[in-house]
C-alpha cells in the first residue's frame, strides 16, 4: 500500500534549504522525499514504512517514535536527469545513515529526518567525485490529513482520535 501527499516542511542539503514544502511518497518499504513539482532533486529512504510514523499506542504517542539505521546502503540522493530526459543520467550518492524522531501533538504530527552519504558519482564524469552530503527533511501532517495520508478506515480515525484526546486532553 503507497501513501502520498504534500505537505509544510524544509528540506536541506549541506545547510542549504532546498524548498519549505516537501513531496512524500511512501510503501512498505521505501520514504521518499522531493520538492514539490517536477523537482530533479529526491531523497529515498529503505527501510521505512508507515509504522516508523504512525502508532495508535498512547506510550508511543506520548514519548514519539525514534529510530536510527547505520550501514552501507540505505537509500540514496539523486539528481536528475541531467541531460536528455530519457538519458537516465543522474548524480547518485548512497545514504550510510539516518534518524527519524516523529513527535505528537493534539493536532498534528512532525516528523523529522536527518541523514548523510558517501561520496558520490557524477553523472557524466565518473572520475569526478562528488562529496558527501549531509541532510535533514521536516514535514508536518496535520490531523486533518490523516485518513487521506494513512488511508484509515472511520473505526480506526476515530480509535486514533480518541487516544489522541487522551493523551493531550
Amino acid at each position: 500500500m503507497s501513501h502520498s501527499g504534500e505537505f509544510e516542511g524544509t528540506m536541506t542539503v549541506d545547510g542549504a534549504v532546498r524548498c519549505r514544502r516537501i513531496a512524500v511518497w511512501m510503501d512498505d518499504f521505501n520514504l521518499s522525499v522531493r520538492e514539490p513539482g517536477r523537482s530533479r532533486f529526491g531523497i529515498t529512504l529503505f527501510p521505512f514504512n508507515r509504522g516508523m510514523i504512525f502508532t495508535q499506542t498512547a506510550q508511543e504517542i506520548e514519548d514519539g517514535l525514534h529510530f536510527n539505521f547505520n550501514g552501507n546502503r540505505l537509500g540514496g540522493i539523486s539528481e536528475g536527469p541531467l541531460g536528455h530526459p530519457a538519458d537516465g543520467e543522474y548524480n547518485y550518492r548512497k545514504i550510510i545513515a539516518f534518524r527519524t524522531d516523529v513527535t505528537y501533538s493534539a493536532e498534528q504530527i512532525e516528523v523529522d529526518i536527518e541523514g548523510r552519504t558517501t561520496s558520490g558519482i557524477h553523472a557524466f564524469d565518473a572520475s569526478k567525485i562528488l562529496p558527501a552530503t549531509a541532510f535533514s527533511v521536516r514535514f508536518l501532517i496535520p490531523k486533518e490529513r490523516y485518513v487521506e495520508f494513512f488511508q484509515l478506515k472511520d473505526h480506526v480515525h476515530a480509535h486514533l482520535l480518541n487516544v489522541l484526546g487522551q493523551v493531550f486532553g
